[in-house]
């Protein structure tokens, strides 16, 4: 700032320098607008301009706004509408001018981490990309925030450190694929995402023998992959799809099974008898 001044070349080298010693002793709010008025680019060197002088810059160089590190809360306003990425160099922003920040543009999270943000700032941040969960601190992030987050980008999941039911369920409410990145779901969990889609259990790995009965009686044509192993579920199977007995998905059809299908939907006899049909004539 000081050698801005003394670039003045409308006064004389005493009046430059007098000036000078004057604006590095006592930096008034007065000696600042003279300054700056002067030749704008002193408000670079100013570590903590005035009000009137931040006003000043802002309504008569505003290009210049952007060296001025611990602007007023209008200034902050102006600063921040403008150009959110200035967040960056403001000092002690205020919580709705972090809000807007993120709202914008939510990679600018990272750099607001340690300016004192409201939970209210990292809310804003994960509803507008569920990821931004990687930048709240373990500490910060609440129960809302991971709902948040995850609600609006499941896979946000991943990045939580034991997230709680109530999250982990909102992320499986989104989007049920989800359980294949929890690792080592829990039988509660394996059973609530097949309820919500059951043919995610061909995602888990090893699941558990409620979650495959729970998705078999739900969708029968699951009893693809099971029925060797659990043979017992054929029958809830075809209670669900009586037609698997048709479409060679359930092997090796009892009388009992037969008897069973027709009870419960006649259609499918006539499925049967117009196949055997085909296949006479075939031979």
């Amino acid at each position: 700032a000081v050698s801005f001044l003394l670039m003045d070349n409308t006064q004389s080298a005493e009046d430059r320098i007098a000036f000078a010693q004057r604006f590095i002793e006592n930096p008034t709010g007065e000696l600042q607008m003279m300054a700056v008025q002067r030749n704008p680019e002193a408000i670079k060197g100013l570590s903590d301009p005035c009000v009137d002088v931040q006003v000043w810059i802002a309504r008569n160089h505003p290009s210049l706004i952007k060296y001025i590190t611990i602007p007023c809360d209008e200034i902050q306003d102006e600063m921040v509408r403008n150009d959110p990425k200035s967040i960056k160099n403001i000092q002690n922003p205020t919580q709705q001018m972090m809000i807007y920040a993120v709202e914008a543009d939510r990679s600018l999270m990272k750099y607001l981490k340690d300016k004192n943000p409201s939970d209210e700032v990292f809310m804003a941040a994960v509803r507008k990309d569920g990821l931004a969960i990687i930048d709240v601190p373990e500490d910060r992030r609440t129960e809302e925030i991971c709902k948040a987050a995850v609600n609006q980008k499941p896979i946000a999941i991943s990045h939580m450190k034991d997230p709680s039911e109530a999250v982990w369920q909102k992320a499986i409410d989104k989007d049920a694929t989800i359980i294949k990145l929890i690792k080592n779901p829990t039988p509660e969990q394996q059973i609530y995402a097949v309820t919500k889609k059951p043919g995610v259990i061909s995602m888990i790995y090893h699941p558990c023998r409620e979650a495959i009965a729970e998705a078999v009686r739900r969708d029968g044509l699951l009893i693809r992959n099971y029925q060797m192993q659990y043979p017992y579920l054929r029958q809830a199977a075809i209670r669900q799809n009586p037609f698997i007995v048709t479409n060679g998905v359930l092997k090796g059809v009892s009388d009992e099974e037969y008897a069973m299908v027709v009870n419960a939907n006649p259609a499918v006899l006539n499925l049967i008898r117009s196949r055997e049909t085909r296949e006479n004539i075939n031979r």
